[in-house]
């Protein structure tokens, strides 16, 4: 996705993937930081990996991690998971 096609996409949850080797912090800063959260589903481990924007901004990714691990979350940094050919994820646009 590009910042262009990004901006097309409908408020809410969407499924898309990137071709991109990007972390979620570089995707979202690439096509829209106004993004409310990232997730990507992990079959093996039967949970899913969680990203905010809104929490790295106001705490970093320390408050990303100690968000997702209160919720039983995945963090994407502790299992070096990026956004790429391969892995699809949810992105939920204001």
């Amino acid at each position: 996705y590009t910042s262009t096609s990004f901006s097309a996409l409908p408020s809410g949850f969407n499924l898309i993937a990137t071709a991109d080797n990007l972390t979620p912090s570089a995707f979202t800063a690439q096509v829209d930081p106004a993004i409310l959260s990232v997730w990507s589903w992990d079959a093996v481990a039967g949970n899913w990996y969680f990203y905010s924007p809104l929490l790295e901004a106001t705490g970093g990714l320390a408050a990303v991690k100690a968000y997702a691990d209160g919720h039983g979350f995945l963090h994407f940094q502790d299992y070096n998971k990026t956004l790429g050919v391969g892995t699809g994820f949810w992105v939920n646009r204001p």
